[in-house]
């Protein structure tokens, strides 16, 4: 009532306000760049650091090391190196080999060798680099780079993925330009790593008209999808098969899953057989896809596809953060900064945006998205002015709800380890404490004729949440 004894209306109209969602939050942000953070590549390197390629001040490529502490804060900036020559850096792609070496591929201005052991300097191309970094980042050191391919158009598009401990894949776009190919195209092509010497393997012409923002995962030890973008900006999957020592490249099965337009790829391995594709579809809008794909393979199904957002959706990065969620960091409307969370049952068969939360509003792209534990995540952006910056978020629902299980368990093409990655940081004590030894793991066989000479791994080596077994 008011002071006249009138009653209050409960029928207005500007009585309503949206609540902020508070179970995803942003920790804690450095910017590590005032000048630019583009075409950012982040990986996690050990419990608490974090390696990342970018394009930075000059536009000249760039690699720096961070300590991110387990509950997001606070992000320090450990070691940075300028890695190519005074000239444009695009489209860098980095994967961990082991403790600490990497590997790195990119469009740029570089030294090194040619595709044919010349030794080269300040030459334009596609390249393939090599560093060495110990596990507590305190040091960047360059080991070699490879020019595989002389064509100098800057949207190679690249995306490059861990065969094994010494060998890679890429896809990217390029003519080829070496004796024996200079086709134009959507190529993949594997090398051998040995320290900085960088050789060849294989590669396949798989598109022979352009192809665009390639993105792999991984569906067992000799099984690889990739999904991108073609000359029709349609979308597409493809399955190949690569030998642990990348001697050959066989293409399996392909899809077109959107034949309108999906660009922006990236794809994350949600379970055993199911895989999840975020990218931008027509009028640009964010689109959300999901497919079976068995081991080998040998099929591609599409499942289920939601438009998550009506103004853009680029710049993606995702990651599974449980057996049914994943988290994705996007571009989206006026190019913010975007985080999302989607709940995906196990077969793929619907997909539910669960949680939203716009962590930039001003610019949010080039995302690469790691997770720091089971409830905390870093995301590498390109922020307002296009400068680096590094950010951490919580995702409160996670903390309670999120069990420690095996994400994925790949077997060598030689049977003699497997590699068995962890949905979150594990011990073998409770409070977070204990690092797992190899009678933490029991191993046993079903089917077939082979033996295994003890149910107890023969060694056990850990990067990140991967645990890779000795057997025999």
């Amino acid at each position: 009532y008011d002071a006249s004894g009138n009653v209050s209306t409960t029928s207005q109209s500007n009585n309503t306000v949206t609540l902020f969602d508070r179970r995803l939050t942003t920790k804690q942000t450095l910017e590590h760049d005032t000048n630019t953070g583009q075409f950012n590549s982040l990986v996690k390197m050990d419990h608490d650091t974090y390696l990342l390629a970018y394009r930075g001040v000059s536009n000249y490529g760039y690699m720096s090391t961070f300590t991110v502490d387990t509950d997001g804060d606070p992000i320090t900036e450990v070691a940075s190196m300028q890695f190519t020559d005074n000239s444009t850096m695009n489209w860098s792609s980095l994967v961990q080999l082991n403790e600490s070496t990497y590997a790195l591929a990119y469009h740029g201005y570089d030294s090194g060798k040619d595709y044919n052991g010349t030794a080269i300097t300040n030459q334009w191309g596609n390249w393939i680099a090599t560093f060495k970094v110990p596990p507590d980042g305190s040091s960047i050191t360059k080991l070699g780079a490879r020019r595989h391919d002389t064509y100098n158009n800057s949207d190679a598009y690249t995306s490059l993925i861990k065969v094994d401990d010494n060998t890679v894949a890429m896809a990217f776009r390029g003519y080829n330009y070496q004796p024996g190919g200079t086709n134009a195209g959507g190529w993949v092509k594997t090398f051998t790593i040995n320290g900085g010497t960088i050789t060849q393997a294989a590669e396949l012409r798989h598109w022979t008209s352009w192809s665009y923002y390639h993105s792999w995962a991984q569906a067992d030890a000799n099984t690889f999808v990739l999904a991108w973008s073609d000359n029709s900006a349609d979308g597409r999957v493809t399955t190949f098969t690569i030998p642990a020592d990348g001697s050959s490249i066989t293409e399996v099965a392909e899809l077109e899953y959107d034949t309108d337009l999906a660009q922006y790829q990236n794809i994350v391995k949600l379970d055993a057989n199911t895989y999840v594709v975020a990218d931008q579809t027509t009028s640009n809008k964010g689109q959300i896809t999901t497919f079976t794909i068995p081991d080998d393979g040998s099929t591609i199904t599409k499942v289920a596809q939601i438009e998550h957002s009506d103004s853009y959706g680029f710049w993606n990065s995702m990651i599974p953060i449980d057996e049914d969620k994943v988290l994705l960091a996007y571009s989206g409307d006026g190019t913010d900064g975007y985080i999302k969370v989607f709940q995906i049952p196990t077969d793929g068969s619907s997909i539910a945006e669960q949680s939203s939360f716009e962590h930039d509003t001003n610019t949010g792209g080039y995302n690469s998205l790691v997770a720091v534990d089971f409830d905390t995540y870093v995301l590498a952006y390109g922020g307002w002015g296009w400068d680096g910056y590094m950010r951490t978020f919580d995702y409160a629902l996670t903390a309670a709800t999120t069990k420690p299980r095996i994400s994925s368990a790949v077997v060598a093409a030689d049977n003699a380890t497997i590699a068995v990655t962890m949905n979150e940081a594990v011990y073998n004590a409770t409070g977070g404490s204990g690092a797992l030894q190899a009678n933490d793991f029991s191993l046993s066989l079903s089917g077939g004729a082979a033996t295994l000479g003890s149910s107890t791994p023969t060694s056990i080596s850990a990067s990140g949440n991967v645990y890779t077994l000795g057997m025999n």
